[in-house]
């Protein structure tokens, strides 16, 4: 049975806020309210080649073709990058992200190569020798000295040393080929013949070898996995490919063959189940995928063209809040981080209203750079693919974005908000269910932004190994009974909503919640400030919301979607009772720390729901935070002693 949770929103906007006599005036930036599946353009209409359809034949062709110099992965030209070097004609941010590239190298030249380090079950220095490995091979692209490409020699000769990359968590293997890879093309040039040898030994020994040993599960899965680890693999297969073109042939294809398992979710207008921050996680690393192979094959074999892929641009901004944070459901940090993915999206699409963020993000960076002569990251580990696909000098497009965003697909979230600007005011609600990849017991929850502030605020991911360390939770578990249902975080008792701690739980396989369209919601309700005309504050709005949201989840979830009658290994008693003992004994509940879980359980004690109240003033104690809530109307009872930001 299909649950549809209509009167959700009308309660939140329509019940919970008040509006003044006057109707209010939109702000000059708001767009009309557009729903998102109206608003995108389906790729399906234009005819394209169907991955699943290519043959062998057609890859043997490509790589045929494919050019046998080197660089060959995003660039094709030796000349690419070293064009920057003359600034003559350049703007000011092309400027910077050519000071840039030089910087992020000289700061990898000022320190040793990083050792193999595995914590619990994972690589954990892949990432960084990545990013080490991209700073130094841009670095000799563009400036042509040859220091920068003998450290990135040294730097890849350490990691081919290492005993292993540990291969049974192979996202860490996928790294190290991408950055192998990339290190192995752009510095072809300046290596020797053993040391080309010495990398292609690893890249098959610990990397390509290891798809087979290893029974890779992933090949064939349609989440993360299947984009980061697609990437790294066949990356490191074109950069090699002249070496072994069977071997590159055959992943080729069967990457072709499986990737589009991965696209699937984006339909039908590009939102990503897994949540912002495994957005920017594995959509980052299928741009990458994409970019190479146009580039040494010459096409993508119509893997772009699937539907809504390519307005994945605008759910991630739906999905940031006026606070500048993201709805942090599921798996994901509130932090929105510099990436240069929507770079190419925008670049794609013509859709430059997407990189509002950036642009102002780069401009100020350049404006501090002309200054202090410092350049700080505000593009990602990759500056120089923005300046391959940005649009410079910086123009900007007036915006597209809709007020009213609703995603539909696999995992459905509604984003709504009175207008851009840093005073506007935000809603994002969650639909859905727990068992998607990564997902939490969120169904119903919601985060609320006004004047600046996230005044509803989820808890958002906990790191995987703070709670895998402890031996007593299967964290990756997604069925029913699982205790990663148990983790305060991931569970439903953590939730922005009232709930019944220790008592229910929802289903985590389902029924999906639904999540209406939006035309019938009038937008001048998100118009209301958190304290308006008639006195009403935030507090009254934030209990409404939580209380309405609870019993309709609770409600209409009750009729198969909730498990009652279960008795959680944190339960209400025994978590009340450990958490006010400290951190220590905290963690034995899988809790990110007792400050954050006390609060809510304080909040219980109170009569008040579980939703957790920041303090803008991020350096400030709680006389600060006091001041700030009681200016837009909350009751003192309604605060714990400290937030997680007056701590």
């Amino acid at each position: 049975m299909q649950i549809r949770i209509y009167a959700l929103f009308a309660v939140l906007l329509l019940g919970g806020c008040t509006v003044s006599t006057s109707s209010p005036t939109p702000s000059a930036s708001a767009k009309p309210a557009v729903d998102a599946t109206t608003a995108a353009t389906p790729e399906a209409k234009k005819k394209s080649q169907d991955p699943r359809k290519v043959t062998a034949q057609q890859v043997r062709d490509r790589l045929a073709t494919m050019p046998k110099t080197h660089p060959r992965l995003f660039i094709n030209s030796s000349s690419a990058l070293s064009r920057f070097r003359d600034d003559a004609g350049l703007c000011d941010e092309q400027r910077f992200l050519v000071a840039r590239i030089r910087q992020a190298a000289d700061d990898v030249m000022g320190s040793k190569a990083p050792p193999r380090r595995q914590t619990g079950r994972r690589l954990s220095t892949g990432n960084t020798f990545t990013s080490r490995v991209i700073a130094l091979s841009s670095a000799w692209q563009m400036f042509g000295e040859r220091r920068y490409a003998d450290r990135c020699r040294e730097e890849m000769l350490s990691a081919c040393a290492w005993s292993d990359w540990v291969p049974t968590h192979y996202l860490g293997v996928a790294e190290m080929l991408l950055g192998l890879a990339i290190g192995y093309d752009w510095c072809y040039d300046a290596l020797g013949p053993d040391d080309r040898a010495t990398i292609l030994a690893a890249m098959k020994d610990k990397g390509f070898d290891e798809i087979e040993r290893q029974q890779s599960w992933w090949r064939k899965t349609n989440n993360n996995w299947g984009q980061v680890c697609w990437n790294g693999v066949t990356a490191a297969a074109i950069a090699t490919a002249e070496d072994d073109p069977a071997r590159a042939e055959a992943l080729i294809l069967e990457a072709v063959h499986a990737l589009p398992r991965t696209f699937e979710p984006y339909a039908p207008v590009g939102a990503y189940p897994e949540g912002p921050g495994y957005w920017g996680y594995g959509t980052g690393r299928i741009v990458y995928l994409l970019a190479i192979w146009r580039s040494a094959l010459g096409t993508d074999f119509g893997l772009a063209d699937a539907p809504g892929f390519l307005h994945t641009g605008e759910y991630i901004n739906a999905l940031t809040g006026t606070s500048g944070f993201y709805f942090n459901y599921s798996d994901c940090g509130r932090s929105r981080r510099s990436a240069d993915t929507l770079w190419w999206f925008a670049a794609q699409t013509g859709r430059t209203d997407w990189l509002a963020r950036e642009h102002a993000a780069l401009r100020a960076a350049t404006a501090k750079w002309k200054e202090t002569g410092k350049t700080e990251d505000v593009t990602g580990r990759f500056p120089a693919l923005v300046l391959l696909w940005g649009r410079f000098p910086l123009v900007d497009a007036p915006s597209r974005l809709p007020l009213r965003y609703l995603s539909h697909g696999e995992n459905p979230v509604a984003a709504l908000r009175s207008g851009f600007t840093p005073d506007a005011s935000f809603l994002g609600v969650k639909g859905g269910m727990p068992k998607y990849n990564h997902g939490h017991m969120d169904v119903g929850s919601f985060v609320f932004d006004a004047d600046g502030v996230r005044w509803a605020e989820d808890l958002g991911s906990q790191n995987y190994h703070s709670i895998e360390k402890l031996g007593t939770f299967t964290l990756f578990n997604m069925k029913q009974n699982s205790s990663r249902w148990d983790v305060f975080r991931l569970g439903n008792e953590s939730r922005l909503r009232e709930c019944r701690p220790g008592r229910t739980r929802h289903r985590a396989a389902g029924p999906r919640v639904h999540l209406r369209p939006l035309r019938e919601i009038r937008q001048a309700h998100l118009h209301a400030r958190p304290r308006d005309a008639r006195g009403h504050g935030a507090g009254r709005l934030l209990r409404r919301c939580a209380r309405h949201a609870a019993a309709l989840a609770d409600g209409h979830l009750g009729h198969g979607g909730v498990e009652r009658g279960e008795s959680s290994r944190a339960g209400a008693e025994g978590q009340t009772a450990l958490l006010a003992r400290g951190d220590a004994e905290a963690g034995e509940v899988g809790c990110a720390g007792a400050r954050q879980a006390r609060q809510s359980v304080g909040l219980h004690q109170q009569g008040f729901p579980p939703y957790l109240v920041r303090c803008p003033c991020r350096s400030r104690w709680h006389r600060n935070h006091l001041r700030h809530a009681r200016a837009i109307g909350l009751p003192d009872s309604f605060l714990p002693m400290r937030t997680m930001d007056c701590v």
